[in-house]
C-alpha cells in the first residue's frame, strides 16, 4: 500500500504528520496523530491551521498544549540518546 498524499501532490501542512495520514487511514483514533502534529509542527502549531484540532483533541483527552510539548520534549530526548526503556516509560506515561 502506497499512502502519501504529499508525494501525490497535496500541500504538506495538509497532512502534518504520518500519524495523522495512518490514524485517518486505519480509523485508530487521533491522539496519537495529535502528538504527532504537535511534535512536527513544534510551536508554530499554535499560529497553524491545526490549532483547533490539536486544542479540541488536547482538550477531550484532558491536556493542555503545554502538556504536549513536555510529552514531545520528553520522547524526542527518549529517541535521541536511543534509549528503549525510556521510551517505554514515556508511553507508560502517556497511557
Amino acid at each position: 500500500m502506497f499512502l502519501n498524499p504529499v508525494a501525490r501532490g497535496s500541500r504538506k501542512l495538509d497532512y502534518p504528520a504520518t500519524a495523522y495520514i495512518l490514524s485517518r487511514a486505519l480509523n485508530t483514533g487521533e491522539d496519537l496523530a495529535t502528538l504527532a502534529i504537535v511534535g512536527n509542527l513544534a510551536t508554530y502549531v499554535e499560529v497553524s491551521p491545526w490549532r483547533a484540532f490539536v486544542e479540541q483533541n488536547l482538550g477531550e483527552l484532558g491536556y493542555s498544549l503545554r502538556d504536549a510539548y513536555s510529552v514531545v520534549r520528553m520522547i524526542d530526548t527518549c529517541y535521541q540518546v536511543v534509549d528503549k526503556n525510556c521510551l517505554s516509560i514515556a508511553r507508560q506515561a502517556l497511557i
